[in-house]
């Protein structure tokens, strides 16, 4: 059938049906591929939740569903990363991907074939809960796609955060002739991954009741304030230790039966919204002290 008008004959009463036939050879001089594709894109990702401290994986794949081959078929991935979010590593199994534009170039994909493209970021400690890193995703090739529904894709990955805070109690042997001295080391640790924040311990047994001139010292003894059994930390990040010594003469004639106390550590993360805690216990007697952990 050429270009022009076609007359498909009668269509009952009498009545013809001329159709005006176009042929469009070609567009700016490029001739238009007659093959037909279905292409398609999914984003996901991997480690759910994805913590602040580590790392996790975005895997785009792009499928095409035939009938046809399909020809320089691209790829882009616009991906939104707050601060503390980079971006460690990529690989494809067909293609080169440049990060720094967000385009892979997949070049051709046989029909039923599947390309993928991995994408590693690393979420700084610090990054706070309920940061959002966004991912959206399009494709294209040279050919007609018989569903454009399905050529774009999009995943939101919310962070949250999660610190493992640990404390020991290091105590002094009371048999000791030491005056004035360090009575015990309490030392607090981050094992993450993430930050601990607004971290501060108490000690349930008030050491006024049998420490005298109670102090405390969070700098190695350079410098010294007043014990009143509580003090605020602040945050601490992943790997650190807060070392506090406590300070004074033992009074072993103290109305408490068991000089010492019971020492609480309190941090915040989304794993646990309101607090959560580690308890460690340290008591004496007239001639030693004991720890134990409290879990």
């Amino acid at each position: 059938m050429r270009s022009g008008l076609h007359s498909l004959g009668w269509l009952g009463s009498g009545l013809v049906l001329t159709v005006l036939v176009t042929l469009i050879l070609s567009l700016s001089g490029a001739a238009i591929s007659a093959t037909t594709t279905d292409l398609s894109l999914d984003v996901t990702y991997s480690d759910c939740p994805a913590l602040a401290g580590e790392e996790f994986t975005y895997t785009i794949t792009v499928r095409n569903d035939g009938p046809d081959d399909a020809t320089s078929v691209l790829v882009k991935d616009v991906l939104t990363m707050p601060e503390g979010v980079t971006l460690t590593s990529s690989s494809v199994s067909r293609g080169a991907y440049d990060p720094e534009t967000g385009v892979w170039t997949v070049g051709n994909l046989p029909a039923c074939g599947a390309e993928t493209l991995t994408i590693k970021l690393s979420v700084d400690s610090s990054v706070l809960s309920d940061t959002v890193i966004s991912n959206a995703a399009k494709v294209a090739g040279n050919e007609i796609d018989r569903d454009i529904d399905d050529n774009e894709a999009d995943e939101d990955t919310t962070i949250t955060t999660d610190a493992q805070v640990a404390v020991a109690v290091k105590c002094r042997n009371l048999a000791e002739e030491v005056e004035d001295g360090p009575v015990y080391t309490i030392e607090i640790t981050n094992n993450g991954p993430s930050d601990a924040r607004n971290v501060w311990f108490k000690v349930l047994s008030s050491p006024v009741e049998w420490l005298k001139r109670a102090r405390y010292s969070d700098d190695g003894g350079a410098t010294e304030e007043a014990w009143i059994g509580f003090l605020d930390i602040g945050n601490m990040a992943p790997g650190e230790t807060k070392t506090i010594s406590i300070c004074g003469n033992v009074d072993l004639n103290s109305p408490s039966s068991t000089p010492g106390g019971i020492v609480t550590v309190s941090w915040m993360d989304t794993i646990d919204p309101v607090c959560n805690s580690e308890v460690f216990s340290c008591c004496a007697d007239s001639s030693s002290w004991c720890g134990r952990n409290h879990p």
